[in-house]
C-alpha cells in the first residue's frame, strides 16, 4: 500500500526557507557559511545603515544579486511548481528573497521577506520589478528618493497583507509541507 500523493489534496501550502535554495547555491544567512557570519548586518541590512550610506548598502546588495543571479532553481523548486500546475491549489509561502520559485514556474507565491529583484521608493511608495544584476540607477525617476531593495531588513516589520494572506492559506490548506526551514526564531 502506498502513502498519500500530492494529487490527493485540494489545497497545499509549501513553506520554504533558506535550505530550499541552498541546494541551488544561494548562500544561507545564519547557518554554516551564512552570509551574516562574514558581513555585519548593521552596516548592510538595516534601515539605519541605508540612511547612513545608501551607496554602500547598494554595493552589498548588488554583490548579493550577483551571487543569486548565478543560481538556478533546483529539483525541489521544480517539484513545487509542478504541484501547482496540477488540479490542487498550491501556495508557496517563502522566507526566501531569491525569486527562484517564480523562475521554476510557481504562480501563487507569498514572499514573507520580500524579493531581491524588486525595488521600492519609500518617498513616493512606488515599487517595481528590477532584473538588473547590478543596480546602477539608485534614485527614483519620479521623486528623486533612493530606491531600496524591497526586502525585509533587520528591524523591519513584515508586510501585514502578506502575513494575512499566508495565514489564510495555511488555515485553509489540507496539506502543509515545510522545506528548508528550521522554523526556529532568530532568538530561539
Amino acid at each position: 500500500m502506498s502513502g498519500p500523493h500530492l494529487r490527493d489534496f485540494k489545497r497545499i501550502v509549501f513553506f520554504t526557507g533558506a535550505g530550499m535554495s541552498a541546494e541551488s547555491g544561494v548562500p544561507t544567512y545564519r547557518g554554516a557559511g551564512g552570509i551574516w557570519k562574514e558581513y555585519d548586518y548593521r552596516r548592510y541590512a538595516c534601515q539605519e545603515a541605508f540612511v547612513r550610506d545608501p551607496a554602500a548598502v547598494w554595493e552589498f546588495h548588488n554583490y548579493r544579486r550577483g551571487l543569486v543571479a548565478a543560481c538556478s532553481p533546483n529539483r525541489g523548486h521544480h517539484i513545487v511548481a509542478r504541484a501547482g500546475q496540477r488540479s490542487a491549489r498550491v501556495t508557496v509561502v517563502t522566507q526566501n528573497i531569491d525569486g527562484l520559485h517564480a523562475l521554476a514556474g510557481s504562480r501563487e507565491i507569498l514572499e514573507l521577506h520580500g524579493n531581491l529583484w524588486r525595488v521600492r521608493c519609500d518617498t513616493c511608495r512606488v515599487k517595481q520589478q528590477d532584473g538588473h544584476v547590478i543596480r546602477e540607477q539608485l534614485r527614483c525617476d519620479g521623486c528623486g528618493g533612493w530606491w531600496r531593495p524591497d526586502i525585509v531588513w533587520f528591524g523591519d516589520m513584515l508586510s501585514e497583507p502578506i502575513l494575512d494572506a499566508a495565514q489564510a492559506a495555511i488555515e485553509e490548506c489540507d496539506l502543509f509541507v515545510s522545506i528548508g526551514t528550521s522554523a526556529v526564531s532568530p532568538r530561539g
